[in-house]
């Protein structure tokens, strides 16, 4: 039995990995970036160590000195803006249009916030510091003075700036938790069908559900005016039709991850309720981005 049940697990693991990877997207910039600075951070490390027990050359101190303020600085921003900076974000949707004879594109990116990249931003930036302030002690033995403005111009950067990481990581921490405890989730069971009835409204402006007394917010949908020719119209409802289909699908399948969700108590796979529980939050980011509560 054990095994079944593992192979099921397993099996649903691999399904819904495949239906979450049509919703996240990378800035593969951002993430190269951050890879290469981690990266950095533990040659700059290898290199102090070597350097206090091994080679002992001034020139590498001050390589080290460099290197680990530039490291420092570097995520401390990143603290500072980690919506910008983190690499993952959802899109929803991107759809080709073509009005008045011009070609373009429309899509809905959501960005993401994670703690456990802020919290990794705040432990190489605090072993940064350690590491700047022993290269400064260390090469400014006899010239006090650089060691100490060294120190004040730390404090006064990262005293506010680890103040401000931390208050992000307890913002996106309750913001988790209470799209954990809206009443998408919690009265699951009585919006299950929630879009089977949902109409534009006059001018498409936004989705109506008259039953559930909700109403997408206005930006979602291409707003229908009256200039525009008869074919551009018919193209903004062409794409307004394909954008509803879009939010149905994400609807069935968040109403299938939710049903995995709630019976997660039977699953024996600890890795999978995570999974679960992370992608149904990225889910009700979806939902909080399109609805106006």
């Amino acid at each position: 039995m054990k095994k079944e049940s593992l192979k099921k697990e397993v099996k649903i693991l691999k399904e819904f990995k495949k239906r979450i990877k049509e919703i996240y997207v990378e800035n593969k910039f951002l993430k190269i970036s951050f890879k290469v600075n981690v990266f950095l951070f533990y040659i700059v490390a290898l290199s102090v160590i070597l350097q206090a027990t091994v080679i002992s050359n001034p020139i590498f101190n001050f390589v080290n000195i460099g290197f680990s303020a530039y490291i420092l600085l570097n995520f401390t921003i990143i603290g500072w803006f980690s919506t910008e900076f983190y690499y993952k974000r959802l899109k929803v949707f991107e759809f080709d249009i073509e009005l008045n004879k011009n070609k373009s594109s429309i899509s809905r990116i959501i960005d993401l916030s994670s703690p456990s990249f802020i919290f990794h931003s705040i432990l190489i930036s605090f072993a940064s510091v350690l590491i700047f302030v022993f290269q400064l002690l260390t090469t400014f033995e006899e010239i006090t003075i650089v060691g100490e403005i060294g120190i004040i111009a730390i404090h006064l950067l990262l005293i506010p700036a680890f103040v401000r990481m931390f208050e992000t990581i307890l913002e996106v921490m309750d913001r988790m938790k209470k799209l954990m405890n809206h009443y998408l989730v919690s009265q699951f069971e009585s919006m299950a069908y929630l879009f089977d009835d949902a109409k534009f409204d006059k001018n498409y402006t936004h989705l109506i559900f008259e039953e559930y007394n909700l109403v997408s917010r206005n930006s979602i949908f291409l707003v229908l005016a009256k200039h525009f020719s008869d074919e551009d119209k018919e193209e903004i409802k062409r794409i307004n039709e394909l954008i509803l289909e879009r939010y149905k699908h994400l609807w069935m399948v968040y109403t299938e991850l939710y049903r995995l969700f709630r019976d997660q108590k039977n699953f024996e796979n600890k890795r999978l309720m995570k999974l679960l529980r992370i992608n149904l939050i990225s889910f009700l980011y979806i939902w909080e981005d399109f609805f106006k509560f």
